[in-house]
C-alpha cells in the first residue's frame, strides 16, 4: 500500500501487472485484471494512461451481459488505425486486488458493436478518461506491482 508523508493512505490495494508486449506490438504494455460488471470472469486490460478513455473488448462486454440497447450514445473510435462504431456507455470496472480490497469504478466505456471491427485476442484498454481519473494509483516497477484505491473525502478536499 501506498501512503502521503504524513502517513494518510494514498492507495490500499495492488496486483501484479505484466509488462509484454501485446499481439506482436514491439513496445511493452502494461496489463492488468479487471471485472466488467461484476461478471465472475477475469479479463485482461492494457492499461493506458495517454488513452482518453476505457474499452472493453466485445468478448468482455458479451461475458458481462453487456446489451448496446443500453448505451448512451454512440461514436466512432480510431483503434490501432481501424475505424470502429462503438457504443457509449456506463459500466462498473473492478480492478482486481491481490492484497488489499477491489475497487470499484463506475466508468465510461466504448464498446465495439461488432467483433468483427475488433483485431482477435486484443484486450480491452482502461484509459485516463472516466476512469483512471477517478482514482489513486501508482506503480512499483521493482516487483511489478500495480497499486490502486479510492480517493478519500479527506484528499479531494
Amino acid at each position: 500500500m501506498l501512503r502521503y508523508f504524513d502517513g494518510a493512505t494514498f492507495t490500499t490495494s495492488f496486483q501484479k501487472y505484466v509488462y509484454a508486449p501485446v499481439l506482436g506490438d514491439a513496445d511493452n504494455r502494461i496489463q492488468i485484471s479487471i471485472y466488467f460488471n461484476s461478471s465472475p470472469i477475469a479479463f485482461d486490460a492494457i492499461l493506458d494512461t495517454g488513452a482518453p478513455y476505457s474499452i472493453c473488448a466485445p468478448v468482455a462486454a458479451d461475458a458481462a451481459g453487456f446489451d448496446h440497447r443500453s448505451a448512451i450514445d454512440t461514436g466512432r473510435m480510431i483503434i490501432r488505425g481501424l475505424s470502429i462504431v462503438c457504443s457509449i456507455a456506463r459500466m462498473r470496472i473492478t480492478l482486481i486486488a491481490e492484497k488489499g480490497v477491489n475497487v470499484d469504478v463506475d466508468a465510461t466505456v466504448f464498446v465495439p458493436q461488432s467483433c468483427e471491427q475488433w483485431p482477435e485476442n486484443l484486450p480491452s484498454f482502461i484509459g485516463m478518461g472516466g476512469f483512471l481519473e477517478r482514482i489513486h494509483f501508482g506503480f512499483a516497477p521493482e516487483d511489478d506491482h500495480f497499486h490502486f484505491g479510492a480517493p478519500t473525502i479527506t484528499t479531494l478536499v
